[in-house]
């Protein structure tokens, strides 16, 4: 182990100063340890340094000599991730990195900051976009689906609940109600007329194109209380008031008794 030691006071010299723990020559200029240098001298030097017993240096040159770790060109060449799983002790790994790459800590940090502030802003953008479609009440530019077997099985579920005289002529009600207007309030009747059911019960037969675009209201259709929706392009007629929409256009509504 001593062999080095006369060849190495230089290159401990270097190591101090990488350190800076040089005393009074920390103003001069730091020289970079040889690519050429052993790493078990610069170990060993370390080692006496810091008043490691022979028995623990050797156990750290044999994990260097496992890994093929000969010289300081081989300690540089390791990744970040390479530097975590060699099995040293974490005082022995970041003194012999420090040592070889004294500004690694530093660029470590810095790469790992504009990752953070990177993710973070990609994260604020998905939140943004994400609240700003909650607020809407419909997706627009998608067709309506009917729940046929949904309605069918609240009716149901309902009419199984009852125990009262008074709840069973209410649940015979809405069952009637149900058989009348199963599904979609909405069904084309002819190819140019359909005919459309409110929340409060009314019937009206309209035009099944949208004045706007020609949209088939009997596929994109849709009832908000006593107002027709196009959800193509959320166009919406008031069926109590003459069917009026955007910049007047009509779907020419009329009562009718049959559904």
């Amino acid at each position: 182990m001593g062999k080095h030691k006369k060849a190495g006071r230089s290159l401990l010299e270097s190591f101090m100063y990488s350190n800076g723990d040089a005393g009074d020559n920390d103003q001069e200029e730091q020289v970079p340890l040889p690519d050429s240098m052993r790493a078990s001298t610069l170990l060993e030097q370390i080692g006496k340094e810091r008043s490691w017993t022979d028995d623990q240096i050797d156990r750290d040159l044999n994990v260097l000599d496992d890994n093929r770790l000969y010289f300081v060109r081989d300690l540089r060449a390791l990744s970040n991730h390479s530097w975590t799983v060699i099995e040293l002790l974490p005082l022995v790994r970041d003194l012999l990195r420090t040592a070889v790459d004294p500004d690694w800590e530093r660029r470590y940090y810095k790469i790992k900051d504009k990752e953070k502030k990177k993710k973070y802003k990609k994260d604020k953008k998905k939140k943004y976009k994400k609240n700003d479609f909650s607020n809407n009440t419909m997706q627009l530019g998608e067709p309506v689906i009917a729940d046929d077997d949904r309605q069918e099985s609240d009716s149901s579920s309902s009419s199984s609940s009852s125990s009262s005289s008074e709840e069973e002529k209410q649940q015979s009600k809405s069952s009637e109600s149900a058989a009348a207007f199963t599904g979609r309030p909405i069904k084309a009747v002819s190819s140019s007329r359909i005919h459309v059911r409110t929340t409060a019960g009314k019937i009206y037969e309209c035009d099944r194109r949208c004045p706007h675009k020609g949209v088939d209201l009997a596929t994109w259709g849709q009832v908000l209380g006593n107002k027709l929706v196009c959800t193509k392009h959320n166009w919406q007629f008031d069926l109590d008031g003459s069917g009026l929409g955007s910049k007047g256009r009509t779907v020419h509504p009329c009562v009718v008794n049959d559904w």
